[in-house]
C-alpha cells in the first residue's frame, strides 16, 4: 500500500514541477520578449516604410495602405495583443507622417474589417477628416469585408470602391450580455455581489437584467446609433431618414451597395489610384505601399504568440458589458 500511495505522491509531484516549471519558463519568455520589445520601440523610429510601385521618376506621390482587422481602442501599440486590429494611435501616427510628406497628394486604404469598437472608429473617422482637410484625397477601397464600424470609417473619405463581392453594410450597434443564472443554479454556484449603487452590476452574468437597465443599455446603444446615421448622411451626403431605412443592421453585396449609393464605384485598389488621381488632377504619379511593421515586429509579434497564445483573447471575452460596431450575423 505503501508502495503504491508514494507512486501516487510522485506523480503529483511530478506533474505539479512540470506546470511550474511551465508557467516559468512562459513568464520569464513574456517578460524577455516584452523587453526587448520596449528596448527597440525606444530605438528605432516610426517611419513608415515606402515601397516604389511604379513611377519612381515622378515629384507627386500616391500612397497606398492597409487596414485590417478588429477595430480596438489599442491593439499593436499594447505588447499583449493582437497584430491584426485597427486602432486610432496606429492610424493617428500613419496620417501624421504622411501629412509632412509634402509630394504625398492622396492616400489609397485598402480596408478589410468587419468593425468593432465604436470610440474608437469614430477616432479615426475624425483623424481621416482632419488628413483631408490638408488638401489631400482619401479613397477607401473594401476588399472582402468592410462592415459596420469599418463603414463608418469608410465614410470619411473622399471616394468608396469595393468589389462586387464586397460584405459591406451592416450600420447599426450591437450589444451582448451573457445571462448564466438558471446554468449556476443548475450546478449549486451563487454569486455573491457588494456594490455601491443599484446599476453597478448591471451587466453581471449571473442574472438577467431589469427594466430600468434594460433602459439604459438601450440609451446607449440609441446614441451610439445615431451618430453612426449622422456620420453617414454627412459622408455620403444622403437624408437621414434614408439612411435610417439602411441602416437596420442589413448586409450588402458592393453591387448593391452602389446601387443604394452607399460606395461610389466598383473596382479593385488600382481603380482606387485611378480615383485618387482625378481628385488631384494628376496624370503621371509615383505610386508607393507603405509598410506598416517592420520585420522585427513581425518576429516579435509571432514569438509572442508562441509563449501565450491566449492573452489577447482573453483581454477581447473577459465578460461584461461592451457595445460594438459588428456584424449581427
Amino acid at each position: 500500500m505503501m508502495g503504491i500511495a508514494m507512486k501516487i505522491w510522485l506523480k503529483r509531484f511530478i506533474i505539479i514541477t512540470v506546470v511550474l516549471m511551465f508557467l516559468g519558463v512562459t513568464a520569464v519568455a513574456a517578460f524577455s520578449v516584452g523587453a526587448v520589445s520596449g528596448f527597440f520601440a525606444r530605438i528605432q523610429e516610426n517611419s513608415l516604410s515606402e515601397d516604389v510601385i511604379s513611377g519612381e521618376e515622378e515629384e507627386a506621390k500616391i500612397g497606398i495602405i492597409r487596414m485590417e482587422g478588429l477595430i480596438l481602442s489599442s491593439g499593436p501599440e499594447d505588447f499583449f495583443a493582437s497584430s491584426t486590429v485597427i486602432t486610432p494611435g496606429e492610424v493617428k501616427r500613419w496620417l501624421r507622417e504622411i501629412l509632412k510628406d509634402d509630394q504625398v497628394k492622396a492616400v489609397v486604404i485598402e480596408l478589410n474589417s468587419p468593425g468593432g469598437s465604436p470610440v474608437a472608429a469614430d477616432e479615426i473617422y475624425k483623424a481621416m477628416k482632419t488628413f483631408r482637410a490638408s488638401g489631400k484625397s482619401v479613397v477607401v477601397v473594401m476588399e472582402d469585408t468592410a462592415t459596420s464600424g469599418a463603414y463608418y470609417i469608410a465614410v470619411a473619405a473622399d471616394r468608396i470602391i469595393a468589389s462586387p463581392a464586397t460584405l459591406t453594410g451592416s450600420i447599426g450597434v450591437i450589444s451582448e450580455i451573457t445571462n448564466i443564472e438558471e446554468l449556476l443554479k443548475k450546478v449549486g454556484v451563487s454569486v455573491e455581489v457588494y456594490k455601491s449603487g443599484k446599476f453597478k452590476d448591471f451587466s453581471s452574468f449571473a442574472r438577467g437584467r431589469t427594466d430600468e437597465e434594460k433602459k439604459l443599455i438601450q440609451e446607449y446603444i440609441d446614441t451610439a446609433y445615431d451618430m453612426f446615421v449622422s456620420r453617414v448622411s454627412e459622408g455620403r451626403n444622403m437624408d437621414k431618414t434614408v439612411v435610417h431605412g439602411l441602416a437596420q443592421g442589413q448586409i450588402y453585396s458592393g453591387n448593391k451597395a452602389l446601387e443604394l449609393r452607399l460606395i461610389d464605384g466598383l473596382g479593385s485598389v488600382e481603380d482606387g489610384v485611378e480615383e485618387a488621381k482625378k481628385l488631384q488632377n494628376l496624370t503621371e504619379v509615383k505610386i508607393v505601399r507603405y509598410r506598416t511593421q517592420s520585420a522585427l515586429d513581425v518576429l516579435l509579434g509571432r514569438i509572442e504568440t508562441m509563449v501565450n497564445p491566449v492573452s489577447s483573447l482573453m483581454a477581447r471575452f473577459t465578460p461584461g458589458f461592451r457595445a460594438a460596431y459588428l456584424p449581427s450575423f
